[in-house]
């Protein structure tokens, strides 16, 4: 990695990748925390618990922003890794500077370390210069990626977690270090943090190990135990307030509300509001 930084091509594509973003980010970039991250990090703020609803009454409980001494309803509708990540800017910023800009600017840092590990995982599939410079290029200034680092969401967190896993685990095929093993695991909990259904993808990867080389059935055993330990505090904290290990319960009213952020107990408001215009 350390080489890296050596090869003048990269540091001027870096350089523009750079530039690219910011000005994407000026003009487009998310300003403020809005949707569902600015009510989260209130509530956890405020309680500790990861959760929308607070309960008004004995049989009510709402999605609002909590006051103090106010029960916040413990949620499992979403991993919880981007909203550490956002609780970890938020106390960086400290109140000096305003967190949503703060978090675009750490989110295209991460964008730029996205772009040097995509090299290293070409330069490990090829010896073809033009391939690795094109394929790096192209993702550099894929508009998709530029404009995912310009808003509040996951997408950048999730693509460098991606990418550390994917170079990881070429590395563990080429050489079994336990570094990598260990890096791959870790990073594969991560992911599973960032997104619940990575789970399935990462079980497929330790049944290729199976199937494909049985020899390394060691790796398997001590990746799953690194993973599940990365996990476990969430999963135990959903067991304590679910009594079931879930990494999300997206089914029934969670679902609705993931689709529908303005479903209120009456109804969709903006709808009703439409349909009397109509």
């Amino acid at each position: 990695m350390k080489n890296i930084f050596k090869n003048k091509e990269i540091l001027f594509l870096l350089l523009a990748s750079f530039v690219v973003r910011v000005l994407v980010a000026y003009f487009y970039s998310d300003t403020v925390l809005k949707n569902e991250w600015s009510m989260i990090l209130h509530n956890y703020q405020i309680s500790g618990i990861f959760g929308f609803n607070v309960v008004i009454s004995d049989s009510l409980a709402i999605p609002k922003f909590a006051e103090i001494g106010e029960r916040v309803l413990p949620t499992a509708f979403m991993p919880p890794l981007y909203l550490y990540f956002i609780y970890f800017v938020k106390n960086l910023s400290n109140g000096i500077v305003s967190i949503a800009p703060l978090i675009i600017f750490l989110q295209i840092l991460l964008s730029l370390i996205s772009i040097c590990i995509i090299y290293l995982i070409i330069k490990n599939l090829t010896e073809s210069k033009f391939l690795i410079r094109t394929f790096t290029i192209v993702f550099a200034f894929f508009p998709i990626n530029i404009y995912a680092s310009s808003q509040i969401s996951s997408a950048s967190l999730q693509i460098l977690l991606l990418l550390i896993f994917f170079y990881h685990l070429l590395l563990i095929l080429k050489k079994g270090e336990s570094k990598h093993i260990f890096i791959f695991s870790v990073v594969g909990g991560l992911l599973i943090l960032t997104r619940g259904e990575f789970l399935i993808f990462y079980f497929f990867t330790l049944f290729y190990f199976f199937i494909f080389n049985k020899k390394q059935f060691k790796i398997i055993l001590v990746s799953l135990s690194l993973t599940i330990l990365t996990i476990s505090p969430y999963l135990i904290r959903n067991y304590f307030y679910f009594d079931n290990l879930t990494l999300t319960k997206s089914f029934g009213y969670n679902l609705l509300k993931g689709n529908n952020p303005s479903l209120k107990v009456e109804g969709d408001i903006e709808l009703i509001e439409k349909i009397k215009k109509d």
